[in-house]
Order: C-alpha cells, then structure tokens, then sequence
C-alpha cells in the first residue's frame, strides 16, 4: 500500500492528529482514536490503519512500543 500523510502531529501538540491517505480512502487518527474511510471500518481488522501506524513512532500517538 502507497501512503501519503498530509500532517502528523504529536500527543505533544495543543491538536495533535495524524492524517494520510491510501489511494482515495482517509486514515485518521485523534485523541479519540483511529477512523477510516473504509465501507466497514473496524478498528481490529482495517489494514489501511495498521499500515499508517506501522510507519509511524509510537511517541506520536502517545502508544507503547511493542
């Protein structure tokens, strides 16, 4: 999969939020969580996400590393 991130901004930041695109569908993530464009977007199973949040350090979103 091809990812293109528009913004990435740490926990640190007053609105931290990271958001790309794989091919036409928006992955996003807030303080809330992750959301994506997907047709059946569920959180355990959407590769789109797992594959912008492999790319990402897990200090941006204030996760642990495993």
């Amino acid at each position: 999969m091809k990812v293109k991130f528009l913004r990435v901004m740490g926990i640190r930041s007053d609105r931290p939020v990271v958001l790309a695109f794989i091919g036409d569908l928006r992955v996003r993530w807030d303080r809330r969580g992750w959301t994506c464009d997907c047709d059946d977007f569920d959180r355990e199973i959407c590769a789109h996400v797992d594959a912008v949040a492999e790319l990402l350090d897990p200090r941006v979103t204030g996760e642990e590393a495993c």
